[in-house]
C-alpha cells in the first residue's frame, strides 16, 4: 500500500510495452549478419555453433517503472519469465544473464550491432526439470 514504509507492486509490460530480440550470425565464409525482431510475438535467446557457423540471440524487455516513487529503495525483486527451452546435451545448459540497459533503444529499430549497452546484474546457469528452467 502506498504511503507506508513498505509496499508490493507488480510491474509487467503490456501491449504498449517494449520487447525485442536481436541476432548475430557468423557464416562459414566469416561474413556476418545482424538482425533485429521487434514485431514478433516471441523472444529468443541462443548461443550455438553448428554447420560451420555461429548464432547468438539476445532478448530485451523494458518495464515501466513510473509506478515506483522517486528515491525509493527496492529491497527485493522477482523476475518471472515463462517459456520453453532445449539443449543439445546435459553439459550444454543455458546461462541466463539479467542486465541493466545503459542506453535507450527503439523496438522497431534495434539490431545486434546497435543493441543497447548493458551492465550485468545477475548470471544464472540453469538446470531443467520437466521442461522448466529452475534455479
Amino acid at each position: 500500500e502506498r504511503g507506508s514504509t513498505s509496499f508490493t507492486d507488480t510491474i509487467q509490460p503490456g501491449p504498449e510495452g517494449k520487447d525485442a530480440f536481436v541476432g548475430y550470425i557468423l557464416w562459414p565464409d566469416e561474413s556476418e549478419s545482424y538482425t533485429g525482431y521487434g514485431d514478433t510475438k516471441t523472444l529468443e535467446i541462443k548461443r550455438g555453433y553448428a554447420g560451420g557457423h555461429g548464432i547468438e540471440k539476445e532478448s530485451f524487455i523494458e518495464f515501466p517503472l513510473s509506478s515506483i516513487p522517486q528515491n525509493t529503495s527496492v529491497s527485493s525483486a522477482k523476475l518471472r519469465v515463462y517459456g520453453y527451452g532445449s539443449t543439445n546435451s546435459l553439459t550444454d545448459l543455458p546461462t541466463i544473464v539479467l542486465s541493466k540497459l545503459n542506453s535507450s533503444w527503439k523496438e522497431s529499430e534495434v539490431k545486434w550491432d546497435s543493441k543497447p549497452q548493458k551492465t550485468k546484474i545477475l548470471e544464472i546457469t540453469n538446470t531443467f526439470k520437466t521442461g522448466i528452467i529452475s534455479r
